[in-house]
């Protein structure tokens, strides 16, 4: 008898969690978007830095350490 209580609680127990509870799928659009705004930012901060480099101009006449 006690057996049979177990097994019953566990069947009630087991079907519970099967009733019309799909998992939840994976929203892979989502994480390609995410993906793809993460290059082009990172692009992005590259052009950003390369255009700083471009507008640095090195000084005329640069400070020279003496020589010993």
């Amino acid at each position: 008898m006690m057996g049979n209580a177990w097994l019953l609680a566990w069947l009630l127990f087991k079907k519970s969690f099967q009733e019309d509870k799909p998992l939840p799928k994976t929203n892979y659009q989502y994480e390609k978007r995410q993906k793809e705004l993460d290059k082009k930012k990172k692009k992005a901060e590259k052009v950003r830095l390369k255009q700083e480099k471009k507008t640095i101009k090195p000084e005329e006449n640069p400070v020279q350490l003496p020589e010993k």
